[in-house]
Formats: structure tokens, C-alpha cells, sequence
């Protein structure tokens, strides 16, 4: 239920809020609050733990003021309840611009509870609506919609099409019609960004990226790999005979059918997933391992290395840099790298439209970028993190990798692939080592492999490999964030 005097010295902050705002950005929320009033409740648990709302709360307290409008969520909330609606209740802000939402009840200015309005109910964002009735089925009619007095809703169309349409009475805060322009121009500001940084990494909660190609799963169909079938086999084709490996092969299906097809490719993945389970097949990957590092020792780096989706599914800017400098090393010179990973253009896009639909997160999951392109959403009770690269942070892997790269964008996908041009230094070759071979399993285990790994490659490394680009440092560990002024590569906070 709402109370519109809460008392907000009985408010607490989340540890896992995603989300920061500037001392900028937050004068300019207070400015927004002094001028139009508190337009949106703060929303949070029975024993006043704020699940939404943060930043409103900081911006009140910081200027004195004492009570706000807050709705207390009814019954138990688990700490995945929490964080789910977190994230998704921040879909209610996509408002919908063909969405056409009227009023039809009689409204006066402040709070109204309004039963009628009258809208495109075919409108575009669908995924938007699928995730607010999601909340609202569990938690009840939480938010709030902003309308003119000429009962035009100018903000949270969204939320008040899915409110009125799962038969809720919908909240709505009445503004001066004049004074309509001036109230969107504040209701469209960010007034907090997503940030990832400082919430916790399990970074084998990756292993759930893995894709059911089919190779494991009994009467599906297996998908197709567009980096393999468009990129790889090509190559192939005219280099038969050539040595190769798949860093980060997920459940190994591309591998395997490379193999069948004659192709000589061994694969690693170090949280292959035992078949029908979440667990880390631990023997299987221990034995891949040492195979990559016996074939490495008796023939020396591979003629070509695939890294399909792992550079979009790791968890922080150094397991990013990581994996770059880690696919790069494991290719000779003048050998053909392929690699490829998800395009925030796309992922954008398809926000604006709230067409972002995906069965990993649940209905329509949407996703909500930081600045360095990092989603994140609560999966299996933890964090999980996808990266998606704009044209320029893809193209500045290729420093790291060792290549000039190609590429091609096709759909949320982007692919890149080159010949190997030159050596990194080996102290940022080991750097890498070290991190992905020690990368943590589960009940505090560590994969505890990069001794192994350093000897295989070691004496293959020219001792004068100083040719990397100089400016390389500044990929380590705070790759390219995206440029704030681009509006095309902006995320939605």
C-alpha cells in the first residue's frame, strides 16, 4: 500500500543497488523535486529496506526533507525478489512513444487514483509491459504515472497501460497542463546510472551462457554457429591441415562437429557444464587443459584459435582483457584468430523499441547497460553479467589479441577475425595466464592450472616481443568506456 507521509528517517539503502548518480546529476534531481514535488513513491520492503528509489531518497535527505509518498511492497520479499525488482521496475520509465494515454476520469493536480484511460493498447514495448505485469502480479500496483491536467499521461504510459489492463486502479500524479513541456524535460533526464562494479563476481555463474546447441540435448535441432559457418570452414577450406583450438567452447558442440568434419581443433572450456546439470565437469576440464598444453609444447602455438561469445560473457573489464590477450597468445604469427561477441547498437535499439525478449531472464527481460556496455540481472540466486561492445571497444581488442581485426555485424551479433600480426609482452601474457587458469570454481576451489600453462607457452615467446602498441597499458584492467555523447550507444539507466 501507499503512504504518503512516510517517514524516511525508517529507510534504508540496498547493498546490491546497481545503480550511482553524480553530485551533479543529483542537484539537478533535487532541482526537479523542488519544483514539481515528489511526482513518483519511493517503493520499498515492510521493514524499510528500499528495493527502488535510492537516488530520490538521497536527494530528499540531503535537503531536509522528512516524509515522502512510499509504497511498502506487501508480504516477504526474498533478496532475489529484491533485485529482480530493482532492475526490471526501471522498465516503468520507458515511456512508450506511440502509446497515446488518456485519462478518461475526472482528475484535479496532485495524487488521483484513476479506473479509465484510454490508449494504443497495441503500442510498441510489449516486453516493457510483460516485465511491469510481472511486478504488478506480485508485488500490486507499486508505481506511478505522471499526467496533465488535459489528462494526457506524460510519463510511465507503460505503467499505467499494464496497471489498468491486469484491472488495478492506477496512481497518478496530476501536473499543470502549461506547464507539460517542462515536466518532460526533467522526466527525461537520468538521474542514476547503472553500475556493476561493486557487486559481487562469482565468475563461474558465466558457465549459464552456454547455449543448448543441441549437441548435448536429445531431440533438438542444433543451431548453427554464423562465426563457424561464415568464417572458420571458409578458412578451412583452404588451410586442411591446420592446427587449431576453441578457447572457451562453452558445451562443445562447434568443436566436436569440427571434428567430424575432419578438422583438427581441440576445445577448452573451463566451466564446461556436466551434461543435464549446472555443475563443472572438473575432470573433463583438467584433461582439456593438459591436452591444449601438451599440443602446445610438441607443436607450438595453434595455426588458428576460436573464441566464440566469451568476450560477451565475462564479468569485469580484466576478465575482458583477459580473454583477449589469452586468445591472441595462443596463436603463432601469421595464424587466423576468429572471435566474436553481442553489439550494444542492437541491444539498444531493441530497449527503445522494448522489443528485448529473452527466455534467460525470465519474461521479457530487459536489459540495462553501465558505462563500459556490462548488463547484470540476478540468475540462480547471484549476479550474472553480459558485455555488449560498441564498434569502437571491438575494435580495440584487437591491440590485445595481436591483429588488425575484420569485421562484420550481423543482427545482436558482431564477429572479428585476423591474422596475427605481433607478440604482447610476455608480463601481460602471463597477467592473463594467471587470471583465467586461477579463475575460482565453486566451494573455493581454483582451477589452479597456469604453471602448466606458462611452461607450454613460455619458450615459444620471443624474449624482444616489445612490439605491442605502447599505448596498451590503457587496456588494463579499464577498457574504452562508451562515449556519453553518442545517443546511438547509450544505454538506458
Amino acid at each position: 500500500m501507499i503512504d504518503y507521509n512516510y517517514p524516511l528517517a525508517g529507510l534504508r539503502g540496498a547493498e546490491y543497488n546497481p545503480r550511482h548518480i553524480s553530485q551533479e546529476k543529483l542537484k539537478k534531481l533535487w532541482e526537479s523535486i523542488r519544483r514539481f514535488g515528489i511526482i513518483k513513491p519511493i517503493i520499498c520492503k515492510q521493514d524499510g529496506l528500499i528495493v527502488a528509489g535510492h537516488q530520490r531518497t538521497k536527494a530528499l535527505r540531503a535537503n531536509g526533507v522528512t516524509h515522502a509518498p512510499v509504497y511498502v511492497l506487501p508480504g516477504d520479499t526474498t533478496e532475489a525478489d529484491e533485485i529482480q525488482f530493482n532492475l526490471l521496475h526501471n522498465g516503468a520509465d520507458l515511456d512508450c512513444p506511440d502509446g497515446d494515454c488518456w485519462i478518461i476520469d475526472e482528475i484535479k493536480l496532485g495524487w488521483n487514483q484513476v479506473s479509465n484511460i484510454r490508449a494504443n493498447w497495441k503500442a510498441s514495448q510489449q516486453g516493457v509491459r510483460i516485465n511491469i505485469h510481472h511486478l504488478i502480479e506480485k508485488f500490486g500496483p507499486w508505481g506511478a504515472s505522471v499526467a496533465s491536467l488535459d489528462g494526457e499521461i506524460i510519463h510511465c504510459n507503460n505503467y499505467a497501460m499494464t496497471c489498468i489492463k491486469a484491472g488495478y486502479p492506477l496512481l497518478v500524479y496530476v501536473v499543470e497542463t502549461e506547464r507539460k513541456a517542462e515536466f518532460k524535460d526533467y522526466l527525461s533526464e537520468i538521474y542514476g546510472k547503472f553500475h556493476y562494479g561493486q557487486l559481487e563476481k562469482k565468475t563461474y555463474m558465466q558457465t549459464l551462457a552456454q547455449p543448448n546447441r543441441g549437441a548435448d540435448v536429445p531431440g533438438t535441432i542444433p543451431r548453427e554457429s554464423m562465426l563457424y559457418e561464415e568464417h572458420v570452414y571458409p578458412w578451412l577450406k583452404t588451410n586442411p591441415k591446420a592446427r587449431g583450438i576453441d578457447f572457451g567452447s562453452g558445451r562443445g558442440h562447434n568443436a566436436s562437429l569440427a571434428r567430424s568434419r575432419g578438422f583438427n581443433v581441440l576445445d577448452v572450456e573451463l566451466f564446461r557444464r556436466v551434461v543435464g546439470s549446472n555443475a563443472i565437469d572438473q575432470v573433463w576440464v583438467h584433461r582439456a587443459i593438459s591436452q591444449m598444453c601438451h599440443s602446445l609444447a610438441k607443436h607450438g602455438q595453434f595455426d588458428f584459435v576460436v573464441c566464440e561469445a566469451v568476450i560477451n560473457s565475462v564479468d569485469s573489464p580484466e576478465a575482458e582483457t583477459a580473454v583477449a590477450t589469452m586468445i591472441g597468445a595462443l596463436c603463432k604469427i601469421g595464424g587466423t584468430v576468429f572471435y566474436s561477441g553481442r553489439a550494444l547498437r542492437n541491444v539498444n535499439a531493441d530497449m527503445r523499441k522494448g522489443s528485448k525478449l529473452t527466455k534467460m531472464g525470465g519474461p521479457g527481460r530487459m536489459e540495462f547497460i553501465d558505462d563500459y556496455g556490462y548488463s547484470g540481472y540476478f540468475r540462480d540466486s547471484d549476479w550474472f553479467y553480459q558485455k555488449w561492445h560498441t564498434y569502437e571497444q571491438r575494435m580495440a581488442l584487437g591491440p590485445l589479441v595481436g591483429l588488425t581485426p575484420k569485421e562484420k555485424e550481423v543482427g545482436e551479433y558482431w564477429r572479428c577475425w585476423g591474422e596475427k600480426e605481433l607478440h604482447a609482452p610476455w608480463a601481460m601474457v602471463e597477467k592473463a595466464i594467471e587470471f583465467e587458469f586461477e579463475l575460482p570454481w565453486p566451494c573455493g576451489q581454483r582451477i589452479n592450472r597456469s604453471e602448466m600453462v606458462k611452461a607450454a607457452l613460455r619458450p615459444f615467446w620471443p624474449q624482444d616481443a616489445q612490439s605491442f602498441p605502447p599505448n596498451h597499458a590503457q587496456w588494463w584492467p579499464d577498457p574504452m568506456p562508451i562515449d556519453p555523447g553518442d545517443k546511438d550507444l547509450v544505454g538506458f539507466f
